[in-house]
C-alpha cells in the first residue's frame, strides 16, 4: 500500500483502519469490514466500489485505480 500511496496519493486518500483498534469497530462496521485481509475502495461520495479478499497485488490495485480514474467501471471484485 506504501507504494501506491506514493503513487496515487495527490488524487487518492489512502486510510488504514486497524483491525485490533476497537475504537475503529464503527467505521469498519460501515464498510462491512470483517476480517483483516480486506481492502476497500471507496469513492468521493463514500460508495464501495470495490473490495479485495486475502493477497493483493499493487498491480492489481493499480489498475482498478486507473480505470476509475479514467473514469470507467472497476470491474469485477477480486476473492
Amino acid at each position: 500500500m506504501n507504494g501506491l500511496k506514493q503513487q496515487y496519493g495527490d488524487r487518492v486518500e489512502f486510510v488504514m483502519l486497524d483491525f485490533d483498534d476497537r475504537n475503529l469497530d464503527e467505521e469498519r462496521a460501515k464498510y462491512s469490514i470483517t476480517d483483516r485481509s480486506q481492502y476497500v475502495l471507496v469513492d468521493a461520495d463514500d460508495n464501495i466500489v470495490h473490495r479485495w479478499y486475502g493477497f493483493i497485488s499493487a498491480a492489481d490495485v493499480g489498475q482498478v485505480i486507473d480505470a476509475l480514474l479514467a473514469g470507467g467501471p472497476a470491474g469485477p471484485e477480486s476473492e
